[in-house]
């Protein structure tokens, strides 16, 4: 249940914060996200109630909404459109290499302080992001005019248009507009299909690994692991290289990158479901994770290009909630698996997130929720490995 409220606040967070953040400012809205999403795993952690921790988990997920369709917006003022595609791969490959990074720092958190049990997780990690928002707020500033610097004049014919355009079809009308502007465009309504089966793939190629390799191969954790990390670092690889190459060869036909990482990306999957060694499994499994993820990188760029400077924020907040509240994802994946003699095998996650992913190797497999960010397999070989994270 705390994976499932968290996954639909944070969802509707971002279709809510993203034009906010516009009217608002961006920057205020980031260093906003930190803070309270700071006190909200402070106050969790001193809380015995589990409808509190319920409530607070949730705005936990709006508070952390705030922050990435705001990060668009100060990409789109800062980046012209033919390097967009390297600032907003930048971005989200490393927001992925976060999670990882978040990941460990929970399970150190448990390490250092395990008679504090769980409510270490919520405290210590917190110190970090702190830290990191202290040294934005002096060296981040939200435009050029921000710093005194002209605006920059964008060299294509296609995005001055574009910019052009936004602003004609703005003047005049509600702050609300934005919302059915975007909506109108056909190519942003294709673009969002795009993200809504990005999550599918993704959330698929994550919950069905970690199956396959322990039901077919029979690793476990100690000799999974490597692949596993492999995964993740080939996802952010992805993300970040393909939308910077995007920038020089099909700036104004992403969708052409796409069909490209979608052909290659299901051949890699073909390849891994036909190999026969874990060195081939390894090898097929980081070219698709590199190119399906690299489709959810290539539609931030797009965002930016769509909204302009006026409404990437916006564009950035109706994709990312397109991406975490597709219903069908979980739907997709629970089929597929069910489908393929893994019933009752797993614990089907809608959406997790990497913090949640540590406090749970803490519970084990007497967690109580609906939704769970890992297979049990994760959970009940780390806790073998880690035996301090008893509660």
């Amino acid at each position: 249940m705390l994976s499932s409220v968290f996954f639909w606040t944070y969802g509707i967070g971002h279709l809510i914060n993203g034009r906010l953040g516009e009217l608002m400012g961006p920057n205020r809205f980031i260093i906003g996200a930190v803070i309270c999403s700071v006190a909200a795993n402070l106050l969790i952690s001193f809380q015995d109630s589990f409808m509190v921790i319920l409530v607070l988990w949730g705005l936990n997920g709006y508070f952390q909404a705030m922050a990435w369709p705001s990060g668009m917006s100060m990409l789109a003022k800062w980046w012209p459109s033919r390097h967009r595609g390297f600032a907003a791969g930048l971005s989200n490959g490393f927001a992925a290499f976060g999670q990882a990074i978040c990941m460990e720092i929970v399970i150190l958190s448990f390490s250092l302080a395990p008679a504090e049990g769980w409510r270490a997780a919520f405290r210590y990690p917190v110190i970090l992001p702190l830290l990191v928002a202290g040294v934005y707020w002096l060296t981040v500033k939200v435009s050029p005019q921000s710093v005194g610097l002209p605006p920059y004049q964008d060299d294509d014919a296609v995005n001055v248009r574009s910019e052009s355009q936004i602003a004609k079809a703005l003047h005049g009308r509600s702050r609300l507009y934005p919302y059915l502007y975007l909506g109108r465009q056909w190519q942003f309504d294709i673009w969002l299909v795009v993200i809504a089966r990005s999550s599918v793939g993704r959330y698929g190629l994550l919950n069905w690994i970690p199956v396959y390799f322990t039901d077919v191969m029979g690793l476990d954790l100690q000799d999974g692991i490597i692949q596993n990390l492999m995964l993740s670092v080939a996802m952010s690889l992805g993300s970040l290289i393909i939308p910077a190459v995007s920038d020089t060869y099909c700036r104004h036909h992403r969708l052409l990158a796409v069909l490209v990482c979608s052909v290659m990306g299901g051949l890699s999957i073909i390849g891994f479901m036909v190999s026969e060694t874990v060195t081939g499994l390894s090898i097929f499994l980081c070219i698709g994770g590199f190119f399906l993820y690299a489709i959810n990188g290539l539609v931030w760029p797009f965002a930016m290009d769509c909204g302009g400077r006026e409404l990437s924020g916006t564009a950035g907040a109706i994709f990312g909630f397109d991406a975490y509240a597709d219903p069908e994802v979980q739907d997709a994946i629970k089929h597929a698996l069910d489908n393929n003699g893994y019933e009752e095998k797993y614990l089907l996650q809608s959406f997790g997130t990497s913090e949640l992913g540590g406090k749970l190797v803490a519970e084990g497999k007497n967690i109580e929720v609906d939704v769970v960010t890992m297979s049990m397999y994760y959970i009940d070989s780390a806790q073998q490995k880690i035996t301090c994270l008893q509660i």
